[in-house]
């Protein structure tokens, strides 16, 4: 199971205060990606940091996916596009659920050499992806929360979503990720149910020390 770390927030300074731990508590082995959350304040009630924000940030040996919970994500992509030189960014995940077009969005993430992702909300049906596998499709995130904040309660009904997903995962070669509620209370049950990668939050940024609690997620 690998373990990224999940950064949500409005300030710089506290960004940077969360990469610096990773730098010192996490070799490059235990962590080598961050992802880090943009919100838009319109797709759910919450403000984070923009991507023009984040080309300051010193990020190491770190590498990034971007996960826009905002209004429209193509906007966002763009956006990225202009500092993509700046960033060491892995993939791009967008919330489906404001998507104008959605080929369009994957064509734009994976012609800037990004991995493309999906990300299907809580109550956001998994056959919004089963009917029709868009193209450039590298990526689906299955939020176990409602998108827009960390420190929620892992919902059960995500774990359905993975096991449907996983054969189409395994079938096209797509990293099956979950995101929300993440811990050592859930962990074992997202791995069952077929998820081969978690965004944690609040778990790591709320214990004693991060390197112990990613390799304690590791191994469940």
């Amino acid at each position: 199971m690998k373990i990224y770390p999940a950064l949500l927030s409005d300030s710089r300074s506290e960004l940077q205060r969360q990469l610096d731990l990773i730098g010192q508590q996490c070799s490059s082995e235990l962590v080598s990606l961050v992802q880090v959350d943009v919100i838009d304040g319109k797709f759910a009630d919450n403000v984070t940091l923009t991507p023009s924000d984040l080309p300051d940030l010193n990020w190491g040996d770190l590498q990034l996916d971007i996960h826009l919970m905002v209004e429209e994500p193509l906007d966002y992509v763009y956006e990225l596009i202009d500092v993509k030189n700046q960033l060491p960014i892995r993939g791009v995940i967008a919330q489906v659920e404001r998507m104008t077009n959605r080929d369009l969005f994957l064509e734009e993430v994976e012609k800037n050499g990004w991995l493309p992702g999906l990300s299907l909300d809580l109550f956001t049906p998994v056959d919004e992806l089963e009917t029709q596998v868009p193209h450039y499709l590298k990526i689906i995130q299955i939020m176990a929360i409602e998108a827009g904040f960390q420190g929620e309660t892992f919902k059960p009904v995500a774990l359905e979503k993975i096991k449907t997903l996983k054969p189409l995962a395994n079938q096209l070669g797509l990293e099956l990720i979950v995101d929300g509620g993440v811990n050592q209370a859930s962990i074992g049950q997202i791995a069952a149910a077929g998820a081969n990668a978690v965004a944690v939050g609040s778990a790591l940024w709320q214990s004693a020390s991060i390197s112990d609690t990613i390799e304690s997620l590791t191994k469940a």
